[in-house]
């Protein structure tokens, strides 16, 4: 949903808000659950039981079919394969891929039109962007079918949490729902359409908590779905008070989910959290099963390789730069696309029985990682652990302007002292060695972006990571 700050909807008055978002609602849930969700996923329940050589059969007949579209359809991919001499012949498995250029964020920027199908009418796609906390956001097409076949996909894995239609859940993502100036209650819209009740991931401040608390448990949900940090913060509070709710799961997805975060929000809601790794270019979508291990990556989704710094393929169990390819998107298809993220995947397989390829759960972006002066690279993930015993600390925020020095921003709590500056510095200088300037800086609050997602870690160092085409 977006809603922008100067349209009709944020200058109503809270009854008419209601009628309009309902409105919206209406709208964009009957197009989620459009008849060929139903179709979709009754498909999806049963390739999940597939083998691996059924599940690649079935992956390399969409790549197929995904490749003849470009080369017919899409005017960037026809040039790429008339330069390069290839056919659609030429790219039938997955191996065959390294023939087609890496596309970054550059290519796309600078391609939107050429990268748009041309059998496609305007009416039958959507403009759309990614949230732009990178920097500056980008913007696609997608199919319009392309909602309610995600949605099969989403439908899929919560069932491996036990979440049903019936059940009842809490949104907390990026929406502004109700004005950013607001400050009393509501501070949540309720889509009757889907048993989806949206909380503001805008207004989750210490005033305003024990409102979400007490709406918490009167909406009595079966589950949540949020941004890690949003969800996070209403688990902290809680905990501090002793407050606990037991759900079926908690469903995380769109910014990296640290394990601190996670600890403490599977104590608090007395379940386990089911994450999802997905984007926005709908290319890849990797999901947590019931056993825990890993992100099972959805085959008939997309296509996902590692590569290194070159561009050349890593072998399984080496972390690297994560590359996917979309099988669902034909208005404007992705191939080889450069996601920005680093994983790996697994080598071993999960113990529910299905036969995904198991990927590294996402800990980093390469923009969140904190370069050192001896050139090494620390995970987001890794950070972490100095700020566990750092109960004194309401929210932080590292970000690393320089090679040598750093700044850690911190809301403190009414109990913070300086002994809690001396063990969080000492435990910082431990992961980032000595030559590591730290400064802590003491701040009232850290904003979210104006898509409603929190980086906790920055960096505005960039990776050698420009791909040279013409080397793949």
């Amino acid at each position: 949903m977006i809603i922008n700050k100067n349209n009709i909807y944020l200058k109503s008055p809270l009854f008419l808000k209601k009628i309009l978002f309902n409105i919206y609602a209406y709208n964009l849930t009957k197009l989620k659950y459009h008849r060929i969700f139903k179709e979709r996923l009754k498909e999806l329940e049963k390739s999940q039981c597939y083998s691996y050589l059924e599940l690649e059969q079935l992956q390399e007949e969409k790549l197929q079919r995904i490749i003849k579209h470009c080369y017919d359809n899409v005017p960037y991919y026809y040039d790429v394969f008339r330069t390069r001499r290839l056919k659609p012949t030429d790219v039938k498995t997955v191996k065959d891929l390294h023939k087609i250029p890496i596309l970054t964020r550059e290519d796309v920027k600078n391609n939107l039109s050429r990268l748009t199908a041309k059998n496609f009418r305007r009416g039958e796609m959507r403009l759309t962007n990614t949230s732009g906390t990178t920097g500056s956001p980008l913007f696609f097409y997608w199919d319009k079918m392309i909602y309610p076949i995600t949605r099969a996909y989403l439908w899929r894995h919560w069932h491996w949490a036990g979440f049903n239609y019936e059940d009842k859940r809490i949104t907390m993502h990026g929406p502004i729902i109700v004005d950013l100036n607001r400050n009393r209650p509501p501070f949540w819209m309720y889509n009757k359409w889907d048993r989806q009740l949206f909380f503001s991931s805008y207004h989750l401040s210490e005033s305003y908590l024990p409102y979400f608390i007490d709406k918490l448990f009167d909406f009595s949900p079966q589950a949540i779905e949020a941004y890690p940090s949003a969800i996070y913060v209403l688990a902290k509070f809680m905990q501090e008070r002793h407050i606990s709710y037991k759900l079926k799961a908690v469903f995380t997805s769109a910014e990296t989910l640290y394990s601190i975060q996670r600890d403490t929000i599977e104590n608090v809601f007395s379940c386990k959290i089911f994450d999802v790794y997905g984007l926005s270019e709908r290319v890849v979508m990797a999901t947590e099963c019931e056993k825990h291990i890993g992100l099972h990556l959805n085959m008939e989704y997309g296509i996902t390789e590692i590569v290194d710094e070159k561009g050349n393929n890593l072998c399984i169990g080496t972390e690297g730069r994560v590359i996917s390819t979309g099988l669902e998107n034909f208005s404007m298809p992705l191939i080889r696309y450069d996601t920005g993220d680093i994983s790996k995947i697994l080598n071993n397989k999960c113990e529910c029985g299905r036969e995904f390829p198991m990927l590294s759960p996402i800990t980093t972006k390469a923009e969140d990682q904190i370069l050192l002066p001896d050139g090494r690279y620390i995970s987001g993930s890794l950070l972490t652990f100095p700020f566990k015993p750092m109960v004194n600390i309401k929210k932080s925020q590292i970000i690393q302007d320089d090679v040598r020095s750093l700044k850690v921003k911190i809301v403190k709590s009414e109990k913070y002292s300086n002994n809690d500056s001396k063990i969080l510095l000492e435990g910082l200088q431990k992961c980032l060695g000595d030559e590591m300037k730290i400064q802590l800086e003491f701040v009232e609050d850290i904003p979210r972006t104006k898509s409603g997602k929190y980086r906790w870690v920055i960096s505005k160092i960039r990776r050698p990571m420009d791909f040279e085409k013409e080397n793949i």
